[in-house]
């Protein structure tokens, strides 16, 4: 019985084309953000999955993927920022290292520069890699923008031009003939008609 089920299953799942609706492709989309495998590798064991799931969700929030290509891209978008705030972070240790490492050797002139020239290097590293992630983030977006602006009018983000309804018909236009009323009879020019006009009394 079980194994019938599963083959039922599976007969299923191939005649499954996927998500119709544009909400229902949506949906889809964001699923593939929040299980896909790129989201578990971003994030060291040092730092916080709730952050970054909450930054991927605003990219999601503002872009509005609607298939699994668009999500790809949106997560690629949120992945390099991830990357670029720990850049930041990582800079600000090497500076703060450099700094204490200035007290130690009693170097109270310029201690940010004795900051810089004792990393041998790792700033450039980090300046390099830096404008990696910036490329990535840049190529993304652009990416994303010509794909959204390939869209079928039906999808989100796209209004149809929708014509106006024509004025509605008078009263007399919806009457059946034998109910409309019939014009005044039209007289001749020199026709009075109130009836001849009196004589002049001279």
């Amino acid at each position: 019985m079980s194994e019938l089920r599963s083959e039922t299953a599976r007969t299923n799942g191939a005649k499954s084309l996927g998500p119709v609706t544009e909400q229902g492709k949506a949906i889809s989309a964001r699923n593939s953000l929040r299980h896909g495998l790129r989201a578990k590798q971003v994030v060291l064991s040092t730092e916080s999955q709730e952050d970054f799931d909450e930054l991927l969700e605003a990219y999601v929030q503002r872009f509005h993927p609607a298939d699994a290509v668009e999500a790809d891209l949106v997560e690629s978008m949120a992945a390099a920022r991830w990357r670029l705030r720990r850049i930041a972070a990582i800079e600000t240790s090497l500076l703060e290292q450099g700094i204490e490492g200035a007290v130690t050797h009693k170097i109270t002139d310029q201690p940010l520069a004795f900051a810089f020239s004792s990393k041998d290097g790792s700033f450039s590293a980090l300046a390099r890699y830096e404008n990696t992630l910036n490329r990535t983030y840049d190529r993304a977006l652009k990416q994303l923008q010509l794909l959204q602006k390939s869209r079928p009018t039906s999808e989100p983000g796209f209004v149809r031009q929708v014509s106006k309804p024509a004025p509605p018909a008078s009263v007399e236009a919806t009457l059946p003939p034998a109910l409309h009323t019939p014009p005044p009879p039209q007289l001749p020019p020199d026709t009075n008609p109130a009836g001849p006009a009196p004589p002049e009394i001279p």
